[in-house]
């Protein structure tokens, strides 16, 4: 072959680039504009935001694809105690603050 495209090693390499950003693209347009993230609502607790803005900024983190946003949004949800949880309405747990200071480390 001649040409680099035309090898399938490349097209499959291709291929994983453009699904990759194509993922990196849904995620960033589905953060609110305050910088979180909300899903997976709980009829006793609420919507997450902390939680799994903590588990999508990971997955941006390993493409460094952060909105900068994300981050000082992240750090003004940390509660009195001193960590995370699923939202504001429930207390902070290991979980939660564990992602939380993976995400910021």
């Amino acid at each position: 072959m001649t040409n680099k495209e035309e090898n399938p090693k490349n097209l499959f390499e291709q291929e994983i680039t453009s699904r990759i950003n194509r993922g990196i693209e849904y995620l960033r347009r589905n953060i609110d504009t305050d910088g979180l993230c909300r899903d997976y609502e709980s009829a006793s607790i609420g919507v997450s935001d902390s939680w799994i803005t903590t588990c999508v900024g990971a997955v941006l983190a390993e493409f460094d694809a952060v909105p900068t946003k994300m981050v000082s949004s992240v750090i003004n949800l940390r509660d009195q105690r001193g960590g995370w949880g699923w939202n504001g309405q429930v207390p902070s747990d290991a979980d939660a603050t564990l992602r939380a200071l993976k995400f910021l480390q």
